[in-house]
């Protein structure tokens, strides 16, 4: 075989064409990888955010002023039922691991505070003595 024979138009054209292809699915490919790119920043960025709680999951917005400390009613509702029960709802068997989750949201003054009145009455013998069980049931939180 001689090189003429390789170089006829037919073989031109079949070249020609194999490069579009490639300049073409490259072309496609770099577009979907930029959209997967902008829509992965953008899940990032989302001012949607979802927690999620023993009552439910719930969607949370963005507040237009991130510097401002403000908190919704239902927030500060729901913190102040979860220190409650964590604070004073607990019996022998959890009366270690419900205080200190009520501890850690505590400013360290507070804490001791709180800690001190429990060692004092010596409520966890009261627990282990006589099987005592504390309930809390909050029937209104009023916010001011």
């Amino acid at each position: 075989m001689n090189l003429p024979h390789f170089h006829t138009p037919k073989l031109t054209q079949v070249i020609k064409t194999l490069q579009r292809a490639l300049l073409l699915s490259t072309a496609l490919l770099t577009t979907l990888v930029l959209w997967l790119a902008y829509q992965w920043h953008q899940a990032l960025h989302s001012e949607l955010t979802y927690f999620v709680s023993p009552q439910g999951t719930y969607a949370s917005q963005r507040r237009p002023t991130p510097r401002a400390i403000y908190r919704e009613a239902f927030e500060l509702e729901n913190f102040t039922e979860q220190f409650l029960q964590h604070a004073f709802a607990h019996n022998e068997f959890t009366y270690q691991e419900h205080l200190e989750k009520a501890l850690q949201v505590m400013d360290s003054k507070s804490g001791l505070f709180l800690q001190s009145k429990f060692h004092d009455e010596d409520i966890f013998a009261v627990y282990t003595q006589y099987n005592g069980l504390s309930t809390l049931e909050l029937e209104h939180i009023e916010l001011d």
